[in-house]
């Protein structure tokens, strides 16, 4: 059975252990990059992979207490959602 999102359908066949296990270790090996703060006065940090962005981090979080929340698949890849207390603080891109 998909697993409901509130933007759309996680399509069945989907390994939702595989898939947090990625962003572990994705989120393991990240570096900060550029900062920028919105029009709302949140800070927001990207997140780099080899030189490349592959998330961003929304105030001002220590990845030591992030966890790893639910995930949406796209075109683009999967987006894991990171969560500080049930709370979502940002998210990272991961290829299925």
């Amino acid at each position: 059975m998909p697993r409901r999102w509130k933007h759309g359908w996680t399509p069945t066949g989907v390994d939702e252990n595989e898939i947090k296990t990625k962003a572990r270790d994705t989120l393991a090996k990240v570096s900060f990059g550029r900062e920028w703060v919105n029009g709302k006065g949140v800070k927001h940090t990207e997140l780099l992979l080899n030189g490349q962005v592959v998330g961003e981090i929304h105030g001002n979080i220590n990845l030591a207490g992030v966890d790893i929340g639910d995930f949406k698949v796209t075109g683009r890849g999967v987006k894991v959602f990171l969560l500080r207390n049930g709370v979502p603080v940002g998210h990272i891109w991961i290829n299925q």
